[in-house]
């Protein structure tokens, strides 16, 4: 059964194995973030017990979890 998401907007759903591209995250934790507005990185999947929290790789293979959701999107097609 898929539950409700609480993203703000209507956005088709991310699909393992499929490339993601980081919006600029919240200003106050803009030094926190691991990555830059623009960067791309591999959508993983959710995590099942942290509704609206990823899994992404980067491109040297690092794994990071516990990521909004809402920081990412679909890439256009100049940026594939």
């Amino acid at each position: 059964m898929e539950r409700p998401s609480t993203r703000k907007e209507k956005v088709k759903p991310f699909v393992p194995n499929q490339i993601v591209i980081v919006e600029v995250p919240p200003c106050k934790l803009y030094g926190e973030y691991p990555w830059h507005e623009g960067d791309h990185l591999l959508y993983i999947g959710e995590i099942v017990n942290m509704p609206d929290h990823v899994i992404v790789a980067d491109h040297h293979g690092h794994i990071h979890w516990g990521y909004h959701l809402e920081n990412f999107r679909h890439p256009t097609e100049d940026e594939i």
